[in-house]
C-alpha cells in the first residue's frame, strides 16, 4: 500500500502539518523535525500526490532550471546541485540546456512558464538581454545564478570574479611572472566579460604589462583556436597562461605540449573553477574553486522565500578560493630559450 503523509508523520514523531512544512518549505520548520521526516520520507519511500496537492495549493511543485551548457562540467555539476537541493525542499527540477542560445533561453522558459512551474533558476546564455529575463520574472519568480544580465534587479548568487582572478595574478606575481596572456571566456556572458576586465585592470594597477588577451568561448573546441593563436604569435616573451575556464586551460595545456612547450617549466598555468577534472590532469591544474553547493543553496532558497511572499530581492556574492597545484611554478626569464615539454 503506498505510504501516505500520516504515516511520514507518525514515523517522523511529529504532526502531519509538520511533516507537510518540512516536505514543501511553506513554513518555516526546526532543524531537527525536518531532518527527521526527510529521513521518515526516504525509509518509506513516500511520493506525494503532487497533482493533489497543486489543486489546493495552486503549486506544480516543479522549478524549471535554465543553464548554458550541460557537457561543460562546471554547469553540469552547479545543475546536479540544484536538482538535490530543490528535492530537499519538495520539488522537482525540470533542466533546459540553452547551449549558450538567447533563442533556446527563450524556449525553455516560454515552455516551462507553459507548464506552470512554480519558479525558475536561469544561468543567463548572455549578458544583454535587453530587459527579457526582467519581463519574466514579473510574471514567474525567478533566480540567476552565476552569471547576470544587464539591468537585472532581482535575485542574484554569484561569486566574485575579481577576487578570484586577482587571487591568480598576485599568485603569479609571487612567483615572478610579469609577461603574461589570458585566454578569455565569451565576453557576451558576464563571467567572460568580468573576467577579462578583473585581470586587465590589475595588472594595471599594479603597474605591470597588459596581457595578451585572446578571446575564445566557454569550450574545449574555441580553446584549442585561441591556442593556434597564442602559440604561434607573441608567446615567445609569456611565461604565464591564465584561462577563463578549466576547460580553456585544458585546451592550452594540450596545446602547449603540441608545440614544446613545457607546463610549469616554459610557461605557467591557471584555470577558474576547479573541475573535478582539474586535479587529475598532468600537471594538476591551479584554478579558483567556485563553492557549486553553497551557490545551488543559496539559488534555492532564495526562490523557496519568493514562493513564501518574501518578495524584496537580494544579491549574493560568494567568494571563491585558490586552489594551488604543479601547473604554475617559478618563472623562467623572458630572454631564456624554452626547456621543452616537461616530461
Amino acid at each position: 500500500m503506498r505510504p501516505t503523509l500520516a504515516d511520514v508523520a507518525r514515523l517522523a514523531g511529529v504532526s502531519v502539518s509538520t511533516a507537510s512544512n518540512a516536505l514543501t518549505g511553506l513554513r518555516p520548520v526546526g532543524e531537527d523535525a525536518r531532518r527527521r521526516v526527510l529521513t521518515a520520507a526516504e525509509e518509506l519511500a513516500y511520493e506525494p500526490d503532487r497533482a493533489a496537492r497543486s489543486l489546493v495549493s495552486r503549486r506544480s511543485d516543479t522549478v524549471g532550471i535554465v543553464i548554458p551548457d550541460v557537457t561543460n562540467p562546471f554547469f553540469a555539476e552547479l545543475g546536479r546541485n540544484l536538482e538535490r537541493r530543490l528535492a530537499e525542499r519538495g520539488f522537482a527540477a525540470i533542466i533546459g540546456d540553452s547551449d549558450n542560445d538567447v533563442v533556446r533561453q527563450r524556449r525553455y522558459m516560454t515552455a516551462f512558464e507553459s507548464r506552470r512551474v512554480d519558479g525558475l533558476i536561469v544561468v543567463p546564455a548572455i549578458y544583454d538581454d535587453e530587459g527579457e529575463l526582467a519581463q519574466v520574472a514579473r510574471r514567474t519568480p525567478t533566480v540567476l545564478l552565476d552569471r547576470t544580465t544587464r539591468g537585472w534587479s532581482g535575485s542574484t548568487v554569484s561569486v566574485s570574479q575579481a577576487a578570484g582572478i586577482e587571487a591568480l595574478v598576485d599568485h603569479l606575481i609571487a612567483l615572478g611572472h610579469r609577461h603574461f596572456a589570458f585566454v578569455s571566456g565569451a565576453l557576451t556572458a558576464s563571467t567572460g566579460h568580468e573576467r577579462v576586465v578583473s585581470f586587465t585592470a590589475h595588472l594595471e594597477r599594479l603597474g605591470l604589462p597588459q596581457p595578451t588577451v585572446v578571446e575564445a568561448e566557454f569550450t574545449l573546441e574555441s580553446g584549442r583556436a585561441a591556442v593556434r593563436e597564442l602559440f604561434e604569435g607573441e608567446a615567445t616573451q609569456l611565461t604565464a597562461i591564465c584561462a577563463a575556464d578549466d576547460l580553456l586551460a585544458f585546451a592550452v595545456l594540450e596545446g602547449a605540449r603540441r608545440y614544446g612547450i613545457g607546463v610549469p617549466s616554459d610557461v605557467a598555468l591557471t584555470g577558474f573553477d576547479d573541475i573535478p577534472y582539474a586535479s587529475f590532469v598532468d600537471p594538476a591544474l591551479t584554478t579558483v574553486r567556485q563553492p557549486w553547493a553553497a551557490m545551488s543553496s543559496h539559488a534555492v532558497e532564495l526562490l523557496v522565500g519568493q514562493l513564501n511572499g518574501h518578495a524584496d530581492p537580494e544579491s549574493i556574492v560568494l567568494e571563491p578560493e585558490l586552489i594551488v597545484r604543479a601547473s604554475t611554478g617559478v618563472a623562467r626569464i623572458p630572454s631564456e630559450p624554452r626547456r621543452g615539454a616537461d616530461r
